[in-house]
Parts: C-alpha cells; sequence; structure tokens
C-alpha cells in the first residue's frame, strides 16, 4: 500500500512538472521554434502540441514606431515589436516568435523583456516568448534592427489561445509573418516631384519595362539600385524618348530600386524581383 501511495503521489508530481514546463515557451522546455516559419519545425496547432480548440484565434505581428506602424525599418532604430492574439473565449495566451534575414539567421537584437516573456537562445538564434502563461493576450518587446546593408527582414510569430485545462486538448494555435524592407538611403529619397515613373511588370523575373512622365523636369540618367544602395546597372536617357526596357533576369530576387535622374532631381521606385 505504501509502495503504492508513493507511486500515485510521484505520478501527481510528475504530471504537474509537465503541465508547469508547457505553460512555457517551446523554446525553453523543448529547445524548439514552433513559430512556422521557415527554419521551424511546424507549430503549435499542427505538431502534435496543441490543437482541438474552437477560440477562432488569429495572430497578428505588427512593428510599432511609437504608436506608428511602420512599413519600412531604419537600419540601427529601435521599435516595439507586437504580437497580438484574437481568440473568442480563451483563459489564457502564449506565443513565440523571431525575426530572421533573408539568409534565416536571426538578425536584430531584443531589448530587455517584461514580465511573461522571456528570451531563448536556440543555435544561436534569439526567440521571444512567454515564460508562463498570460492573461494578456498582446505581448510586446524592444527590437532594434541591424546596420544598414542586412535587407528584408522577416517576423514569425505563433500564437496560442488556451482553455487553461492543464492539458494540450482544446487549445487554438496560429501563426503569423511579416516581412519588412530596409528603408531607403537618402541618396534614393524622391526629390523630383514632377517626375512621374511606372514599373512593369512588378513584381517581375526577368525583363522590366519604366515609363515615365513629366511637364518640367528632363531626365537624364536611370539607374537599378539594389537595397545597399549599389548602382547595377545605369543609363543615360535620350530627351525624347518615354520608356525602356532592362533585363533584370541575371539578378536574384529580393527589393531593388528604380532611380531617375532629372535635372530637378530624382526620383524612385521600388521593384520586386522574383
Amino acid at each position: 500500500m505504501k509502495k503504492k501511495t508513493l507511486l500515485f503521489l510521484f505520478s501527481l508530481f510528475f504530471v504537474a512538472a509537465l503541465w508547469v514546463g508547457n505553460a512555457s515557451g517551446p523554446g525553453a522546455v523543448q529547445g524548439i521554434d514552433r513559430t512556422g516559419g521557415p527554419i521551424a519545425t511546424g507549430f503549435c496547432g499542427n505538431s502534435g502540441c496543441h490543437g482541438g480548440g474552437s477560440f477562432g484565434t488569429t495572430v497578428a505581428i505588427t512593428l510599432l514606431d511609437g504608436t506608428d506602424t511602420i512599413s519600412e525599418y531604419e537600419p540601427g532604430s529601435t521599435y516595439t515589436l507586437q504580437v497580438s492574439i484574437v481568440a473568442e473565449g480563451a483563459e489564457g495566451y502564449g506565443f513565440q516568435a523571431v525575426a530572421l534575414d533573408t539568409a534565416d539567421a536571426g538578425v536584430g537584437s531584443f531589448g530587455a523583456p517584461g514580465d511573461g516573456i522571456q528570451i531563448t537562445n536556440l543555435d544561436n538564434i534569439d526567440y521571444i516568448e512567454h515564460s508562463e502563461r498570460s492573461a494578456s493576450s498582446t505581448f510586446e518587446i524592444e527590437w532594434t534592427a541591424p546596420e544598414s546593408g542586412a535587407g528584408d527582414i522577416g517576423f514569425f510569430a505563433a500564437g496560442n489561445a488556451v482553455n487553461a485545462d492543464f492539458s494540450i486538448g482544446g487549445d487554438d494555435a496560429d501563426t503569423a509573418s511579416l516581412v519588412l524592407p530596409e528603408a531607403q538611403s537618402a541618396s534614393l529619397r524622391d526629390i523630383a516631384s514632377d517626375l512621374e515613373i511606372s514599373l512593369a511588370p512588378n513584381p517581375t523575373t526577368d525583363y522590366l519595362k519604366v515609363s515615365w512622365t513629366s511637364e518640367a523636369a528632363v531626365p537624364q540618367k536611370i539607374k537599378l539600385i539594389n537595397n545597399m544602395g549599389q548602382a547595377l546597372y545605369q543609363q543615360d536617357i535620350n530627351s525624347h524618348i518615354r520608356n525602356l526596357e532592362m533585363s533584370v533576369a541575371q539578378y536574384p530576387p529580393g527589393i531593388y530600386f528604380v532611380q531617375m535622374i532629372s535635372d530637378q532631381g530624382i526620383k524612385t521606385r521600388r521593384l520586386m524581383k522574383n
């Protein structure tokens, strides 16, 4: 009888330990990426972890400059990374998120985590995740962008809405991603207000047609620039033409800029190369 009682108490302790452990993030508990990103091992909703719930969970990632949502980042600037979870009737929430460059390496740096958030390093990549089940469905932490030249940065997050019954059943998870380009350098910003440029097709894979109109500005030169500000192609423009075609098949996928220089300044348009 005594052995049975001890075994029963040990079993309760073991299960309780699992419950407590699973209330922390998957990086800290399992040593694994569950963000649903390009290097993740699935996410909590499809990896045999959490499921069976019907909260209609959706996850969103936002990068904030103060209260403003940004669509591109300035190198070296500090922002607020926000992961928000919307779920109807959930009792608690958890998450895991990561920032990766185009080579799938960790990029930028996270600030000091607040209550209920921890930073977990896996394979030299920092992840942010919950350290305990949260009553709040919004998680925030400072993130500082890398120096110039990092290019596009992807943010990947998984969020989990739970029913707090100390099991993995009846929960509902979702993922989200956000890809932000590096802001144009000062040399790429628009100056010529009288010059209009159109790119087609955009996105493109092999060729690009550039068309422009102007009432006063006189176009003089056109350039194709990568996201590090390097000119890959340039051509002088005859003042009588209003369009030209260029091949872009030789360039790797990514974000580029078509820049036109005129007697009144410059005009720049963003190009996506698939």
